[in-house]
C-alpha cells in the first residue's frame, strides 16, 4: 500500500478530501448537543443534593425532637394528659409537618383515634386561669410554627447557597481539567499536547469534541479552556501534571469509553494517542538543541496508564490495538550521563515508545521547498533570504535548504540579492504577520515571493486578512497546519487498515529528501 506515498501534496491532498468523523443523522446531533447539558445539571443536582443531604439530616433531627417536644406540651395543655400519653404522642407527630406552614390539626379528631372520644379534651371557661392556658397553647402553637417555617425557608437559601458553591467548584474542576468528559460524542483521538500545543488548537477548531487534549498547565491556555470548555460549563480535556503520566493520581476519574476507538475499514476498534513533542510554543522545533515539551518517557506512560484504563472495560469494549503517533525531531540527541548519544528516532526503534514517528522539521522544510518550486526560479539563481531574529533557526534553515540546492542568505545581502524570494519569521505570531505585510506595503518585495513562516494559524489568519483587502495572494507556511495534516493523514490510513510500519515506511519516504534515507 505505499503507493499512497507518492508524495507529500498526494498525501496531504487525501487527507484533506477525506472525510473523517462520522456523520451524525438529526437525532445524534440532537443527542450530541443535548447530553452534555443533561448529564452536566444531573452532576450538579447530585452533587447538591449530596451535599444538602447531610447537614439535613442532622439539622432535621434536632428539629424535629424540639418540634415534637413543643407539640407534646401543647397536647398536655389541652387534654389535662401526661406528656407521654398516647394522645401527647400523636398530636406532635400529626403536627410536625403542617408546622411548616403555620398550620395544625384538630385536636378533636386526633382524640377520637387515640381514644375513641373528646372526653379527654379541656373544656376552658371564662376564666382568667383557662385564658392564661389558651394563651400558652397559643405561645407553643407559634413556636413551633415559626421554628418549622423558618427552617424551611433556611433551607430554600441554603440550596440555592449550595447550588452556587457547587456551579462554582464545577466550574473550577472543568477549567482545571478534572472533571470527566460528558458523552455525546463518537470517536475521540487522544491528544497528548504537553504545556501547549499550537496544532493542538487547531484540531480542537477544526475536529471539535473529536479531539481529547491533554494538557500539563491549563493555566498557560486560559483563552482555549474558556473558548472550548463554553465558560467553565462543559469538560473538553483532563490534565495531567508534568513527570506523573504514570501516576494513578492523574488519572483519577478518568475513564475510556467504548464508543471512543476509530473504526476501521475491516472494523478494528482502534484507541489512537497522538502526542505533540515540538518545542512547546516555537512549534517550529527547528533548532538541533532545542528540549521537548513533552518527553519520551511521558509519552510511553501516558500510552501505558491509557492501554490500562481502557482495558479495564468489558473484553468487549476493549480495543483491539492502542496507537501512538509522535511529532517530534526525530533527529534530536539524547545525551546520557556517560556522554553517549542516541537519536529521538532511534530510542523510539529500540525501546518501541510510539508507533509512528511524524518528524517535526521535515514537513516545514519540504513545505518551503513546495513554495520556492512553485516560483519556478532557475537552479543558478535559487537564493533564500531567511528574514529572522533567531540565529538558530536561521542556522538550521540554512544547513536543510542548502541540502536542497537552495542558498540561504540573511536580512544584511538584501541588497545583492533583491529580486530573491524571501522567508519571513520572527519571535511572535504578529510580529511576523506585520513584517510579511510591511515588506509587501512598501514594494520591498513581491507578494507571491514573501513567505511568512508561522507557529500558529492566527498568523495565517492575518496574512489571508490583509490579502484580501489587497487583492492579492500571500503564501504562508504554519507548523501548526502542517502537523494537524500529518496527524490526519496517518488517521486516514489507519482506517484503511494498513500497518503503522508501513505507514512509517511511507512518511520515511517522502521525507528523505530532507532527513536521509534513515532518520
Amino acid at each position: 500500500m505505499t503507493e499512497n506515498f507518492d508524495n507529500r501534496s498526494q498525501v496531504l491532498e487525501m487527507a484533506g478530501r477525506q472525510s473523517e468523523w462520522p456523520k451524525p443523522g438529526l437525532l445524534e446531533t440532537s443527542k450530541s448537543w443535548l447530553q452534555p447539558r443533561v448529564e452536566m445539571a444531573l452532576r450538579r443536582f447530585g452533587l447538591s443534593g449530596k451535599e444538602l443531604a447531610g447537614s439535613t439530616a442532622r439539622d432535621l433531627g434536632v428539629l424535629t425532637l424540639a418540634i415534637g417536644g413543643i407539640g407534646m406540651v401543647e397536647a398536655h395543655l389541652l387534654s389535662g394528659e401526661p406528656i407521654f400519653s398516647k394522645f401527647a404522642l400523636r398530636y406532635a407527630v400529626e403536627n410536625l409537618l403542617p408546622s411548616v406552614i403555620w398550620g395544625s390539626r384538630p385536636a378533636e379528631l386526633i382524640s377520637l383515634v387515640t381514644t375513641g372520644g373528646t372526653d379527654a379534651l379541656k373544656q376552658f371557661s371564662q376564666t382568667s386561669a383557662d385564658a392564661a392556658i389558651q394563651l400558652k397553647i397559643a405561645g407553643l402553637y407559634t413556636l413551633r410554627s415559626v421554628l418549622a417555617g423558618f427552617w424551611g425557608i433556611s433551607k430554600v437559601m441554603q440550596a440555592s447557597g449550595i447550588g452556587r458553591e457547587i456551579k462554582a467548584s464545577l466550574r473550577q474542576r472543568i477549567t482545571e481539567g478534572e472533571e470527566f468528559l460528558t458523552g455525546g460524542v463518537k470517536e475521540r483521538v487522544m491528544r497528548l499536547a504537553g504545556t501547549q500545543s499550537d496544532v493542538t488548537s487547531l484540531s480542537l477548531r477544526e475536529d471539535g469534541k473529536h479531539m481529547l487534549p491533554f494538557f500539563e498547565d491549563p493555566g498557560l491556555i486560559a483563552s482555549l479552556v474558556d473558548k472550548y470548555s463554553n465558560q467553565g460549563k462543559t469538560p473538553f480535556m483532563w490534565h495531567v501534571l508534568s513527570g506523573k503520566y504514570g501516576e494513578a493520581s492523574s488519572w483519577q476519574g478518568f475513564r475510556v469509553k467504548p464508543d471512543w476507538y476509530l473504526k476501521t475499514q475491516g472494523n478494528k476498534k482502534l484507541l489512537v494517542i497522538e502526542a505533540d513533542a515540538s518545542v512547546g510554543e516555537q512549534a517550529l522545533a527547528l533548532g538541533s538543541e532545542s528540549s521537548n515539551d513533552l518527553t519520551l518517557l511521558e509519552v510511553a506512560q501516558a500510552k501505558d496508564s491509557l492501554t490500562k484504563i481502557a482495558n479495564k472495560n468489558k473484553q468487549k469494549d476493549r480495543p483491539d490495538q492502542v496507537i501512538t503517533v509522535l511529532l517530534a525531531d526525530s533527529q534530536q540527541k539524547i545525551i546520557f550521563g556517560d556522554k553517549s548519544e542516541i537519536t529521538v528516532r532511534e530510542q523510539v526503534n529500540q525501546l518501541h515508545e510510539a508507533d509512528i514517528v511524524i518528524d517535526a522539521k521535515a514537513p516545514l522544510i519540504l513545505g518551503i521547498k513546495s513554495w520556492l518550486d512553485s516560483l519556478g526560479i532557475p537552479t543558478e539563481n535559487q537564493t533564500l533570504i531567511f528574514d529572522t531574529d533567531n540565529q538558530e533557526y536561521f542556522g538550521t534553515i540554512k544547513k536543510m535548504m542548502e541540502s536542497l540546492d537552495w542558498q540561504v542568505v540573511g536580512r544584511g545581502q538584501t541588497g545583492e540579492y533583491r529580486d530573491s524570494p524571501r522567508l519571513v519569521y520572527y519571535a511572535t505570531t504578529t510580529d511576523t504577520a506585520h513584517t510579511v505585510k510591511s515588506l509587501i506595503s512598501s514594494e520591498q518585495v513581491a507578494p507571491e515571493k514573501c513567505c511568512g513562516l508561522f507557529d500558529k494559524v492566527d498568523g495565517v489568519d492575518k496574512i489571508e486578512e490583509f490579502a484580501k483587502e489587497k487583492g492579492i495572494n500571500i503564501p504562508s507556511v504554519c507548523s501548526a497546519q502542517i502537523y494537524n495534516g500529518w496527524f490526519k493523514a496517518v488517521r486516514m490510513f489507519l482506517r484503511m487498515d494498513m500497518p503503522p510500519q508501513e505507514i512509517q515506511s511511507g512518511i520515511d519516504k517522502i521525507f528523505a529528501p530532507v532527513l536521509g534515507k534513515k532518520t
